[in-house]
């Protein structure tokens, strides 16, 4: 077999069996946390029509979807974020429901980038939407769950940065930037690359009144007091003013649903996607250098599919939120460990111990099914390697059936108990499985 065959391609991951099991735990850590404030899961396909997912793709995502073609000949991508499949789906099926309609979504996305710098292609989002609302209301509600999420998940030291791109285009449309050079600043400060702002301002030949208010941008980061410091950047534009306002509004209400303690005011915020319009915000963890969550209001997205709604959301990371969860606490998503084992049985007693077997599994017990008739020694080898409560072999003794338990750990009588208490009529004979084997 050659070396390629053995590989997969950079940016994707294999997940074993543990790494699995603590990611889902902290996906339905999450999941639990938005059913609690009336969401309702939807899902959508892995891959779309190109020009749905690229009609509004943002200036840092150009080039990174992974297209091709179908066998008929119809140009496709894999969806690289979530927002827009979602717009499409509520947009042309659910129309009804807008009243708001708030949706969940647990899915994995795909964007082309440089694995040598650390980007993964292949990654989990956890995300939701409420659509049909223009409230900042809904803003601050969609602030507040992500909040409550990651509040959920364990995660401590995280914050969460709020801003409004009203107040970016405003300012910069008040000034009289060109589109290019809009989208150059807001690519700098995407990149949060000063020095790059610096030299893109600095080559402008604008007053310097107009210089000091564009590199304000990249310092106008803190509490409530920076909406002061922004109504005297903002000047007299009314769509910068504007955008404060709803901030405050934002603010009043995070106040009142419990959740500024994380929150801090970025007024030089963007985001990478091109349908962001109003209060937009992400999150970041102590020790982590990376986003770990974001989202904002998207007021003109639904519109491209043919219905016009408001509307707003977020998308947390999971992979990120996982590494900052374990890098505080590594065995916060160790899940209890439940009652598990292996059943054993001699050829003419497979009926008997499949029927037990499924008792013991209607019960709530794991229990898997030696396959083999291997060695007893092999058999609790594994089991212990594995992390399995207990071996239960079935063979034929001097006075019939014998139902010999072997378990292992602190809480053998407990187990012991529980398989008697499911299987009343069986007599058992119990033994430690990690020392000895001997009868009791």
């Amino acid at each position: 077999m050659s070396l390629r065959r053995k590989q997969i391609p950079g940016g994707l991951r294999d997940y074993l069996p543990e790494e699995l099991a603590r990611r889902r735990a902290l996906e339905r850590r999450i999941t639990e946390v938005f059913n609690r404030w009336g969401y309702r899961e939807v899902v959508t396909p892995t891959f779309e029509f190109v020009d749905v997912l690229e009609s509004q793709t943002g200036y840092a995502l150009k080039g990174s979807t992974y297209r091709f073609f179908d066998p008929d000949g119809e140009l496709v991508a894999l969806r690289p974020e979530m927002t827009t499949p979602i717009a499409r789906l509520v947009s042309t099926r659910m129309r009804t429901e807008l009243d708001p309609g708030r949706f969940w979504y647990l899915a994995n996305v795909f964007r082309y980038a440089d694995p040598e710098v650390g980007h993964r292609r292949e990654f989990y989002q956890a995300g939701v939407e409420i659509i049909g609302s223009g409230s900042v209301f809904a803003d601050a509600e969609s602030i507040a769950l992500c909040i409550d999420c990651l509040d959920g998940c364990g995660l401590r030291g995280f914050g969460i940065d709020i801003g409004h791109m009203g107040f970016v285009n405003g300012l910069m449309r008040d000034i009289g930037l060109e589109d290019r050079v809009s989208s150059a600043v807001k690519a700098a400060l995407l990149r949060q690359d000063l020095v790059g702002l610096k030299s893109i301002v600095g080559e402008l030949g604008l007053s310097k009144r107009d210089n000091e208010r564009l590199l304000a941008l990249g310092d106008l980061r803190g509490d409530e007091s920076i909406l002061v410091a922004g109504a005297d950047i903002a000047g007299n534009s009314e769509q910068a003013l504007s955008a404060l306002d709803d901030l405050k509004k934002v603010v009043s209400r995070l106040r009142s649903l419990g959740a500024m303690g994380p929150v801090s005011i970025d007024l030089g915020l963007v985001k990478n996607f091109d349908y962001y319009t109003g209060v937009i915000f992400q999150g970041h963890a102590f020790g982590v250098g990376y986003d770990i969550c974001g989202g904002g209001r998207y007021d003109n997205l639904l519109a491209q599919f043919g219905y016009d709604s408001p509307s707003t959301g977020f998308a947390i990371g999971i992979e990120r939120v996982l590494a900052a969860v374990e890098q505080g606490n590594p065995d916060l998503l160790n899940e209890p460990r439940t009652v598990s084992g292996v059943v054993t049985f001699e050829e003419s007693l497979e009926p008997v111990a499949l029927a037990d077997t499924k008792r013991l599994r209607q019960s709530g017990i794991v229990v898997e099914v030696e396959l083999d008739a291997r060695p007893l020694d092999t058999i609790f080898e594994r089991a212990v390697r594995i992390g399995r409560s207990f071996v239960l072999s079935y063979s034929r003794g001097t006075d019939g059936l014998r139902c010999d338990v072997f378990v292992r750990g602190e809480n053998r009588e407990q187990i012991a108990s529980r398989l008697r208490e499911v299987l009343p009529s069986r007599r058992f004979f119990l033994s430690c499985l990690e020392t000895d084997h001997t009868e009791r």
